[in-house]
């Protein structure tokens, strides 16, 4: 598995959009919103990952500081990588990039955190059908 997250611009403001994505099915199996980037946001996402997996998958990070300590609270084994099997997270989300590039990179005026967060949601579910037909 490896996980990643991206900046994103709602309205106004800079958000973090996190993702993992099963390395074997290219299986998208969780995304998260925040505000910030630290340890407590970590947990946050990684409680959304547990759900998704059946066991604790080698998980593949960039070299963000706010990874380690929360990948051991959960039990997961973890190495750093720049390249090599993090490229498929950096692939989706250029994916999502060039979607997102239609509105500017900006998510639509008035947008709030529950409407990007539905549809990246519907986005996810789409590339999943897909990656799984």
């Amino acid at each position: 598995m490896a996980i990643d997250e991206t900046k994103v611009r709602i309205d106004r403001a800079w958000w973090y959009l996190w993702a993992a994505i099963d390395l074997d099915s290219r299986e998208v199996l969780a995304v998260h919103l925040t505000t910030t980037r630290s340890h407590f946001d970590t947990m946050m996402f990684l409680a959304k990952v547990v759900r998704s997996c059946e066991n604790r998958p080698l998980v593949y990070v960039d070299g963000g500081p706010w990874y380690p300590w929360a990948l051991k609270r959960y039990g997961f084994p973890y190495e750093w990588r720049t390249f090599g099997p993090r490229s498929a997270i950096e692939r989706w989300f250029g994916l999502l990039k060039r979607r997102t590039k239609r509105f500017h990179n900006v998510f639509p005026y008035r947008s709030s955190e529950r409407s990007v967060m539905e549809w990246v949601e519907a986005w996810v579910r789409l590339y999943n059908w897909e990656a799984l037909s």
